[in-house]
């Protein structure tokens, strides 16, 4: 059985990157003195252009306004679980906090011999409704004083497990103390605060990706 989240389908949001345009016409080039000569390096896309850059007719119609609203991002994840019960994959609900899609997990099912054509279907249902998913994502990010707040619980649960965490303490603060705390258990228990850990990388979500917002604005 292989089971996996949206960590195994990452590539529909971070493949490999693939240069824009000609060097003429370009407002940003790297001129590279070689040889006595000047050639021209192009940048990359970001990754935010690369998510953007083929929009499906879905993710088109839900982005013609610029925002995705809880409406339309419950619509994604039903169209998504209907594309991927065709698959001959299941899905698991992991009801996370946060409305997003890697609260569904994927089973591949039983049969090995069929993983990787069941996970090419699957990678294609994604593609139809991933650019929603990471817009909805960028735009019901916590703000700056919820994530304090965030961090401020994060610090309390850890506590509460035993770690050593100042009161007051910042996030960095607070995962350097308990990667050093899973260090010190050695072979011993080290699920102690992995639950904390869990919930505040729920609560903050996933990071924004580079770009996006500006590939958005752009979008026609």
């Amino acid at each position: 059985m292989r089971i996996y989240s949206r960590g195994n389908v990452s590539g529909i949001w971070s493949g490999a990157g693939r240069l824009m345009g000609t060097c003429a016409g370009l407002s940003a080039v790297l001129m590279v003195i070689s040889g006595g000569g000047v050639a021209c390096a192009e940048p990359q896309q970001t990754q935010g252009a690369r998510i953007l850059a083929n929009p499906s007719s879905f993710e088109r119609e839900v982005l013609a306004d610029k925002k995705v609203t809880k409406e339309e991002m419950q619509k994604a994840l039903a169209k998504y679980s209907q594309c991927v019960s065709k698959t001959g994959a299941t899905l698991t609900d992991l009801h996370g906090r946060r409305l997003a899609m890697s609260n569904l997990l994927v089973n591949l099912g039983e049969d090995t011999s069929a993983y990787d054509a069941i996970e090419k279907k699957v990678q294609s249902c994604r593609a139809e409704v991933d650019a929603v998913d990471a817009v909805w994502a960028m735009q019901s990010a916590p703000t700056a004083e919820e994530r304090r707040h965030i961090a401020t619980d994060l610090v309390t649960c850890l506590r509460h497990d035993g770690i050593d965490v100042p009161v007051g303490a910042g996030q960095d603060e607070a995962m350097r103390l308990y990667r050093q705390s899973l260090e010190a258990a050695g072979a011993g228990d080290h699920h102690i605060g992995s639950e904390c850990v869990s919930e505040y990388y729920e609560a903050v979500g996933s990071p924004t990706p580079d770009g996006l917002a500006d590939a958005l604005a752009s979008l026609k």
